[in-house]
């Protein structure tokens, strides 16, 4: 017979038993892991960002590197954006190269130093900057020697208000964010103005030039879709998803691996999560951790390497780290 005692010490077990099956859901499995670390300062070697009286870094944009990238050799490409160049660093730290942006401005006859707000690696061995400053893109060789302007159009086709975010294709199309206007423009290899993508924000661009982003579920916010185009150009249709334990509070897609595998990333009330698609839409892999402060507000605080290790970036006691998930 079951005394009301030991219906109580059941119900306790019971209790405890799914309460550390929910708590285990939420656990975060994977960590991040510091690759590179960075002294503050305008010497080669070193990064420049903003420290208040406290220590901290201020908020809000441009208070320190605002991109990162990680090439196929392993190397890190930093936007330097105080000290106004991009630096390039080997496995070890060790700096490799240096591109000055003001003497690079200079020479394009830009009207105001660059201000970078983004970097992605272009086609033939070519970087793309976006530049917040003058609201244009910026193309130079990886080398710094050789470089030109890819400015907006005065009006319709190819013309964008604020620029953001940036990308390419293996075809050396040009696609920028204009988050004023809320469209994405699309110049080609020449920079002449193509398509215009509506609406399309917060993307992701894979090397045919198919757009992807994440959807909200208008009745589930446990739930976010994955849309993408199927043709370079055609609006975005679901094809794939996720639904997470708790109600997701921010999500976004971080890019496509060499493999066009898809990155995305989304938060719940404790955990971040890293889904990765596969271009068939299945789940590839699904990794969790608690959520890794940058100390301050990067344009790209996540990224990914050609082969697909995932990177993040973080300020803290004077040194600036690049992490590794793992």
């Amino acid at each position: 017979m079951i005394t009301n005692r030991t219906g109580f010490f059941l119900l306790l077990i019971l209790f405890q038993i799914f309460t550390a099956a929910a708590f285990a859901e939420v656990t975060a499995q994977n960590q991040f892991f510091p690759v590179a670390t960075f002294k503050p300062g305008a010497e080669a070697d070193q990064l420049m960002w903003l420290v208040t009286e406290t220590g901290g870094v201020p908020d809000g944009p441009f208070q320190g590197p605002m991109a990162f990238l990680t090439d196929k050799n392993g190397n890190f490409w930093i936007a330097d954006t105080l000290n106004a160049c991009i630096k390039a660093f080997d496995k070890n730290a060790k700096l490799r190269r240096k591109i000055d942006l003001i003497e690079l401005g200079k020479k394009l006859k830009l009207a105001s130093d660059p201000v970078m707000l983004d970097m992605i690696p272009g086609s033939n061995g070519r970087l793309l900057v976006a530049d917040a400053a003058n609201n244009l893109v910026i193309e130079v060789d990886v080398r710094g020697k050789d470089a030109r302007v890819l400015p907006p159009a005065s009006a319709g086709r190819g013309h964008w208000r604020q620029i953001n975010r940036i990308h390419c294709d293996r075809n050396g199309k040009v696609y920028i964010e204009d988050l004023l206007s809320m469209r994405t423009v699309i110049l080609n290899a020449d920079g002449e103005p193509g398509l215009t993508l509506e609406g399309e924000v917060g993307i992701a661009i894979d090397s045919d030039g198919k757009a992807a982003m994440i959807v909200m579920d208008t009745k589930d916010p446990k739930t976010r879709h994955v849309a993408k185009s199927s043709v370079h150009g055609s609006p975005v249709e679901k094809f794939a998803g996720f639904t997470a334990d708790k109600p997701v509070l921010w999500s976004s897609v971080i890019g496509f691996d060499q493999n066009k595998n898809l990155y995305t990333i989304f938060d719940t009330e404790f955990i971040r999560n890293y889904v990765v698609f596969a271009p068939d839409g299945s789940i590839v892999s699904h990794k969790t951790t608690a959520f890794p402060d940058p100390g301050y507000d990067p344009n790209r605080p996540d990224w990914i390497s050609p082969d697909g290790a995932i990177y993040t970036v973080r300020i803290t006691a004077g040194s600036l780290q690049i992490l590794r998930l793992k």
